[in-house]
């Protein structure tokens, strides 16, 4: 929406207003059953930098990365990947192959499973858009768990084929990676037989009509039958 009140849609437009995405928070544990350890400490390292005369507080440049691939992976499992993030962090990758401080101090101030899921982002980047990868990054992907290597082998490039012919296989991913059995059956169910209606119902304290219960065991049942 312009300044003159009119609608304008034309994305490349200079005089577009500058929109900003906001977040709540840096990761969904609950949604993703996974939890990340050392995300609690983003906040404490934030850093100011200038901008256009103002400072700004902004997350340090290893927490910046590593947001920036755990959003990223949040949209993958989610079978939405966004390749203009991908993109970015490619660049970024690219840009510090070489910088060996910067990637020491990555290493020191994330946790193993935070390295675990920024690496598994960073890997499918350089998939992607063939960018090189610091040796540290080498390193890291040699202790893939063997379901993350094997899904790497089959299905790196699933989350874009999903842009143009639907698939699930980041479903394989996603169980790879999940906490514990129980969440990989809260994923499993979640994305396959997605109750949703009545989960909805529930939560708002109402008791789910049989004509709801009926067409959400049938939905469930074309999707079991999909998969």
């Amino acid at each position: 929406l312009h300044s003159n009140g009119e609608w304008k849609v034309v994305f490349l437009d200079p005089d577009a207003p500058i929109s900003v995405d906001l977040h709540y928070q840096l990761w969904d544990g609950e949604l993703a059953q996974m939890e990340v350890p050392g995300i609690e400490s983003f906040r404490e390292r934030r850093q100011f930098r200038v901008f256009d005369g103002r400072p700004v507080s902004v997350l340090h440049s290893a927490d910046a990365l590593a947001f920036a691939a755990l959003h990223q992976l949040l949209h993958i499992l989610r079978g939405d990947a966004r390749l203009q993030r991908a993109w970015e962090i490619a660049g970024f990758l690219e840009n510090r192959k070489n910088d060996a401080a910067f990637w020491a101090q990555w290493h020191q101030l994330h946790p193993e499973r935070l390295r675990l899921m920024e690496t598994v982002v960073f890997r499918m980047c350089a998939e992607w858009f063939g960018c090189q990868l610091s040796p540290c990054l080498q390193e890291e992907m040699e202790r893939f768990p063997d379901g993350v290597k094997l899904w790497f082998d089959r299905h790196a490039w699933a989350p874009v084929e999903n842009l143009f012919e639907p698939n699930k296989s980041e479903l394989w991913l996603h169980l790879s990676l999940a906490d514990s059995f129980r969440g990989r059956l809260a994923v499993f169910r979640r994305r396959v037989l997605p109750l949703k209606r009545l989960e909805e119902s529930a939560q708002d304290g109402e008791r789910p009509s049989w004509q709801t219960r009926w067409k959400g065991l049938a939905w469930s049942g074309r999707r079991a039958l999909h998969h």
